[in-house]
């Protein structure tokens, strides 16, 4: 069958257009795909950096609360070898370092935080909360008697100076090692060793 002339013609103007369409089509289509891809790796990227973020504040908060913990730790041994000297100059009746030994304990007590020392805070009146106090009462009620700072036991308060150490440093953590006191006075880690073998009566 004969095509006439102008039929094909117009079939010929045609397809040109129908190729430019499909052509259009394709790439719409094309350009859908490659933004949907674009939006995705947007989110996963986002997500990536938001964890990364997320991952490095933890770490970072993770540090500082390590910092903390370690500064604390120091204090505390600083605080309970003030005691320790306390106590000895009590035994020896240096009243003059006695009272030394006290001033620098109301230094440095204040300065601990919360419930730590809660019962050397007790028995010197310094640096108590209400959170200090609550704990003291705690520890008096394990021994069925209420707070009161004439029967506050040194063992007792040297024992809350242990668990507050280990509780820091971890319950299986070693502690760390001390360099050597050169006069070999009183400190907080010979009054610790001597809990089981208390020379001072249980109250003060």
């Amino acid at each position: 069958m004969l095509v006439p002339v102008d039929a094909a013609s117009a079939v010929a103007d045609v397809v040109p257009a129908c190729a430019t369409i499909v052509t259009a089509c394709g790439f719409l289509v094309a350009l859908r795909v490659l933004t949907r891809d674009v939006r995705h790796a947007g989110v996963r990227l986002r997500g990536e950096r938001e964890e990364a973020e997320r991952r490095l504040r933890e770490q970072d908060a993770r540090s500082r609360d390590r910092h903390g913990r370690d500064l604390l730790v120091d204090h505390l041994r600083r605080v309970g070898d003030l005691y320790a000297e306390y106590l000895a100059a009590e035994e020896s009746l240096a009243a003059g370092r006695q009272a030394l030994a006290l001033h620098r304990l109301q230094v440095h007590l204040p300065v601990v935080p919360g419930r730590y020392c809660s019962l050397l805070k007790l028995r010197f009146d310094i640096g108590q909360s209400s959170e200090s106090e609550r704990e003291a009462a705690r520890r008096f009620a394990l021994h069925d008697r209420l707070p009161s700072p004439e029967l506050v036991s040194p063992q007792w308060i040297y024992q809350e100076f242990s668990e507050n150490l280990r509780e820091l440093m971890g319950v299986d953590a070693p502690a760390p090692r001390r360099p050597a006191r050169p006069s070999g006075g009183a400190s907080l880690v010979g009054m610790l060793r001597r809990l089981g073998r208390p020379r001072i009566s249980d109250s003060m």
